[in-house]
């Protein structure tokens, strides 16, 4: 009952008309309500998650990492996260010997 009478004390909205081409950029558009969990009450969004928890570990459908699995997960993270920042530095030393490419002279005279 506690989520429902969170979610009905935001059912309304404001209605927000679609930006167009000769909208003046200088009016301010309303903010829109939050929906959902953004429109409950921190603590209420809280006690649904401790609801949720602890009905998941009762039911068994809750999983527990074991510490190997645990450390499996946090290898396979470091993994993604070196590939990424790897492929960064690769994508930033593209652009600048593009950069360099596109300033050079490259006439051929002869």
């Amino acid at each position: 009952m506690l989520l429902r009478s969170a979610i009905d004390s935001s059912a309304s909205s404001v209605d927000i008309a679609a930006p167009t081409a000769t909208a003046d950029a200088s009016i301010p558009r309303p903010r829109r309500k939050p929906q959902g969990f953004a429109a409950m009450k921190r603590e209420v969004v809280a006690e649904l998650a401790r609801k949720g928890g602890r009905a998941a570990h009762a039911s068994g459908r809750a999983h527990q990492f074991t510490s190997e699995q645990a450390r499996e997960a946090g290898r396979k993270g470091g993994l993604v996260r070196h590939a990424r920042a790897t492929t960064e530095r690769l994508d930033a030393s593209l652009r600048i010997s593009t950069v360099a490419l596109d300033d050079a002279d490259l006439t051929c005279s002869g």
